[in-house]
């Protein structure tokens, strides 16, 4: 009974291993761990759908790690909105196999010479594959006050099966936190 537990983190292990994100965050006075926060949808948008639970549940813990502490929406000193999109698609995916031709000619004297080569490449294979795209915005505010911190963070997964694992995504999200303003970077779990 106890080897399920590892097993369930050897497998997550092995799924994340592919996957990175990108991350862009924008700061300029950005709210220090030791706050108050409520994790809220933007105004407008539901709090019950699924995807929006997961992704705020991911978000609260990355937030409490940092040093925020939760707190009811009606006295939390910062509200964090986190808002989520995805989206799929088939695409193609090439076969890493490919067939080469060559070739050469070349005739030359003593001083002189002349040559012509060249080569084709032809792809030999491919397949279509379900891709999908999941994105994590958050924006960190005052109550009724300007953005004080926002970030986004964009994953993308292949299979047919694919899924965007929330805590990766909130992970990539908060790293070095509050992270470089205005710059797109990669991220990829240790």
């Amino acid at each position: 009974m106890r080897s399920l537990p590892l097993l369930f983190l050897a497998l997550l292990a092995g799924c994340a291993s592919g996957f990175s994100a990108q991350v862009t965050r924008f700061h300029e006075a950005a709210p220090q761990p030791g706050a108050t926060v409520a994790v809220v949808p933007p105004p407008g948008l539901p709090d019950d759908a699924l995807e929006f639970r997961a992704h705020a549940a991911a978000v609260e813990r990355q937030l409490a790690a940092l040093g925020f502490r939760p707190a009811p929406g009606e006295t939390a000193e910062l509200l964090a909105e986190v808002a989520v999109t995805s989206r799929s698609w088939e695409g193609f995916r090439r076969s890493p196999v490919t067939i080469g031709i060559g070739g050469g000619f070349g005739t030359g004297g003593r001083n002189s010479g002349v040559g012509i080569g060249g080569s084709v490449a032809v792809p030999v294979g491919g397949r279509d594959v379900r891709q999908l795209e999941t994105e994590l915005r958050v924006v960190l505010r005052g109550r009724g006050g300007p953005p004080r911190w926002e970030g986004r963070a964009s994953g993308l997964v292949q299979g047919s099966t694919a899924s965007v694992n929330p805590d990766l995504l909130a992970r990539a999200l908060f790293a070095d936190y509050p992270g470089p303003s205005g710059r797109t970077v990669r991220w990829r779990p240790d």
